[in-house]
């Protein structure tokens, strides 16, 4: 939901970003491997099982007592399907929605007070996990002004770009949130991302097609 005063068309100017920082908070190293696992110089601090069970993630920090120095979240296979790896480097919290069917991964990382950045991976054939090279953020801030028809522009000082859960079949549920100090805010604008067509979707009847089947029952003769 986006509240605003009603006596004015409003439309939503997101915090733009400069290229050097985007570039920082997304872009990863080249795909590292087990040889580098665990990581020199880091602490293991915790870890995390997948759903199926077949790989966990685990968080190193280059200092225990202080996060801003640095930390990796590394994917350590538990079965020969899936690679260990370096999945994502980070300076500040994150928070991580790993698909049922254990394929994707989406990372919430809060890149400061004021952003909240989405990452989202996909499994190859081979087992390992690369990025989606998309600024969802930014992407999805357009929609959102589209979709609600919104003209003036205001400048929002805090705007996060959450993930929420995955359906299937590659579909992400997320949002945005986020506000002008003391003058308006963003509250709940949702979205499904479809990894595997590279789309946005919001028409729950296409969405849930498929989705509902008959189970006939055994009949005995007698």
């Amino acid at each position: 939901m986006i509240t605003y005063p009603k006596s004015k068309g409003l439309a939503i100017r997101s915090l733009r970003l400069p290229r050097i920082f985007l570039a920082m908070t997304c872009a990863l190293p080249a795909v590292t491997k087990a040889d580098d696992f665990p990581p020199p110089g880091f602490t293991e601090m915790r870890s995390e099982l997948s759903p199926g069970g077949n790989f966990k993630i685990v968080r190193f920090n280059r200092d225990p007592n202080d996060y801003e120095q640095g930390s990796q979240l590394w994917l350590q296979s538990l079965k020969p399907e899936f690679k260990t790896q370096l999945l994502f480097s980070h300076l500040s919290s994150v928070a991580l929605v790993i698909s049922p069917d254990e394929n994707f991964i989406a990372i919430n990382y809060h890149r400061g007070s004021g952003v909240g950045l989405l990452h989202v991976f996909s499994r190859d054939k081979d087992g390992w996990f690369h990025e989606i090279k998309k600024d969802f953020l930014n992407v999805t801030e357009k929609l959102m002004r589209t979709q609600l028809k919104l003209k003036q522009e205001i400048d929002l000082d805090h705007l996060y770009c959450m993930a929420d859960s995955w359906l299937r079949d590659g579909l992400l549920l997320g949002h945005l949130d986020g506000h002008k100090s003391g003058a308006y805010h963003v509250s709940g604008w949702y979205f499904i991302y479809d990894v595997k067509n590279d789309r946005f979707l919001w028409d729950l009847s296409k969405i849930n097609q498929g989705t509902f089947g008959l189970i006939k029952p055994q009949i005995e003769n007698k």
